[in-house]
């Protein structure tokens, strides 16, 4: 193996591999970033959907029927809507939408009991 010419191949193969393996790196990188990116969406809209739904519950004074009322947050604002089925069960639906525009949505069937006034 002592000729000239073997050694030029061998580190083209070299710098081969190491090119493939940095395209690699740099894909997997990309992809994890992404992946980071929707879970911090993700994570944004159930924060907004949560803090919705607990000032839902806390809030005194109900309105009936089909009403719409917004909750506003610093990072987006969830609609939410109740519709009365029947005396005892209603549909609350709670949609959620951050600054960037995406959205999620939830809801719920809940009975309830009214109270009575004497």
């Amino acid at each position: 193996m002592g000729e000239k010419g073997a050694v030029m191949p061998i580190l083209l193969i070299i710098c081969f591999l190491f090119t493939s393996l940095l395209f690699v790196e740099a894909a997997v990188f990309v992809n994890e970033k992404q992946s980071v990116s929707k879970e911090e969406q993700v994570l944004q809209l159930e924060w907004l959907l949560r803090n919705a739904e607990w000032k839902w519950t806390n809030e005194k004074e109900r309105r009936a029927g089909n009403e719409n009322q917004i909750y506003r947050f610093p990072s987006g604002y969830v609609q939410w809507q109740e519709k009365e089925f029947s005396d005892t069960h209603i549909h609350l639906i709670f949609k959620a939408v951050t600054a960037d525009g995406h959205e999620r949505t939830r809801s719920y069937y809940l009975e309830y009991h009214k109270e009575e006034t004497e």
